[in-house]
C-alpha cells in the first residue's frame, strides 16, 4: 500500500485515507476505479477516462486520434484492466503524478 505525508503535521497517512488519522486534515480526494473503468468502456474513444483521472495529455492524445478508432479498443481494454485491477494498483498506475 502506498503511502504519503499529510501537508499540514507530515503525518504518514495511506493514499487510500479520506483523512489524516492524526490532524484531521481531508486528503485529496481521489478518483474512484470503477468511474475511471465506466468512462474507459463508454468515452475511451476521446479519453474520457484519462481527463477524469487527472491526465490531460493523455486525454487529448486520446482525442487527437479518436477518428481512426484505436482509442476505443485501447478504452474498452483499459476499462476491463481496470476493473479487475485493485484499488492500490489503481492509485499506482493512473494516480501517481
Amino acid at each position: 500500500m502506498a503511502l504519503t505525508k499529510c501537508p499540514d503535521c507530515f503525518h504518514t497517512v495511506s493514499e487510500l485515507a479520506a483523512a489524516c488519522p492524526e490532524c484531521g486534515r481531508p486528503m485529496r480526494q481521489r478518483a474512484s476505479r470503477n468511474v475511471a473503468a465506466v468512462l474507459a468502456i463508454l468515452l475511451g474513444g476521446i479519453g474520457g477516462h484519462r481527463f477524469y483521472v487527472g491526465q490531460p495529455l493523455a486525454g487529448l492524445i486520446y482525442v487527437l486520434f479518436c477518428w481512426s478508432l484505436i482509442p476505443a479498443f485501447i478504452g474498452l481494454g483499459e476499462g476491463i484492466w481496470m476493473l479487475c485491477m485493485s484499488d492500490e494498483s489503481f492509485v499506482k498506475y493512473y494516480l501517481r503524478k
